[in-house]
């Protein structure tokens, strides 16, 4: 998805104004970044619904200017009630499961007919996917918006499967019906109200232990989640944003191991390190492998050494685009990327630490 576009529209001049209705949708509104988006959109002065489950509001604050309506992207009846008055449309929300199927039939089936809803009223629809379609495993690479996605990670990676398929819908949506669609891709997420045990970093066997992606001394692409939302509200602002995709990472970066430095200090605890090397993954791969073909399990992909390689994240995540065309700014040093995303206490860093004393 490429294509010229205006010139950006630096964030302190957005116009700020109030509306009679909510005229932007957000989907996954509760969930990290969507609390991020929410609260930049209504500091901009925009009035936004948010599609919540249940008690799912619960983990937003009551504010002016937001409003709640109960419903669920896979019952395209709430989504359609839900779009009145709407003119944007961000879909945050994640789709997971034990079985590729699971993912078509609650995510990506679900987008389509969201997508179909965006295309037949004229609503600009916002989709966020993520940079995990990136084979990210040779470091001379610079990967931008035009890189193809990772075969290896489209094949053992349903949730990077799932956010592709996504991706290639709206695409041809766009270019056969028109459809207005922005695409972010973000990098590894981080901020206050965050899971610390990012599996962007490495693998959390438990609470108190990581297994760091290639023993954790590549610089992996980190981002603000407060970052990650100013892009997305920037775009807003941008008509011709619509058939751009947009790779959101920061220009600060630390290695695995710097960032659990980092979040020791945070939490006041050890976190016991044990580096998961590729050869070492791909061996545990093959072995699970062998023993789901003997069982005649679904879904029993042949492992690949590449995928492991690309999980510690060697290559240069580009994402000048965002910066030229949304006139997006990131976090540019590394001790405030630790002080913003790490170094603030939180229920979350809190619940770490009580966890690993126990």
């Amino acid at each position: 998805m490429t294509g010229e576009v205006e010139t950006p529209v630096p964030r302190k001049e957005l116009p700020t104004r109030r509306l009679t209705g909510p005229t932007v949708l957000v989907l996954g509104a509760t969930g990290f970044i969507g609390q991020a988006l929410v609260k930049r959109l209504l500091e901009d002065g925009l009035q936004v619904r948010a599609l919540v489950r249940g008690r799912g509001r619960g983990s937003l604050l009551t504010q002016p200017g937001l409003e709640y309506v109960q419903g669920d992207l896979a019952k395209s009846e709430s989504v359609e009630a839900a779009l009145d008055g709407i003119e944007q449309v961000f879909h945050l929300a994640s789709g997971r499961g034990p079985s590729w199927s699971d993912y078509l039939s609650q995510y990506v089936e679900p987008t389509r007919r969201l997508a179909e809803l965006c295309c037949a009223r004229g609503v600009v629809l916002h989709y966020t996917s993520s940079i995990a379609i990136y084979d990210g495993s040779n470091a001379a690479e610079v990967i931008t918006e035009a890189t193809a996605p990772s075969q290896a990670a489209l094949r053992l990676n349903s949730y990077a499967r799932a956010k592709m398929a996504n991706e290639n819908l709206l695409s041809e949506m766009h270019r056969t019906r028109g459809l207005k669609v922005v695409v972010y891709r973000p990098g590894i997420v981080i901020g206050p109200k965050g899971e610390p045990r990012h599996p962007g970093v490495g693998a959390w066997p438990n609470a108190a232990t990581c297994r760091p992606w290639g023993g954790g001394n590549h610089r992996l692409p980190f981002v603000l989640v407060d970052d990650c939302a100013d892009a997305m509200a920037s775009a807003l602002h941008l008509p011709a944003a619509a058939g751009q995709s947009f790779n959101l990472v920061g220009y600060a970066s630390l290695t695995g191991n710097e960032y659990l430095d980092a979040l020791q200090l945070a939490v006041s605890t050890t976190i016991t390190r044990r580096p998961l090397p590729a050869w070492r993954l791909f061996a545990q791969s093959v072995v699970k492998w062998a023993f789901n073909r003997q069982a005649q399990r679904p879904e029993r992909a042949l492992p690949s050494y590449r995928f492991g390689e690309s999980l510690s994240c060697r290559a240069t995540y580009s994402a000048e685009l965002a910066k030229q065309q949304l006139g997006w700014d990131s976090c540019a040093y590394p001790a405030e990327l630790i002080e913003r995303g790490i170094g603030r206490p939180s229920p979350e860093r809190a619940a770490l630490s009580s966890t690993q004393r126990n």
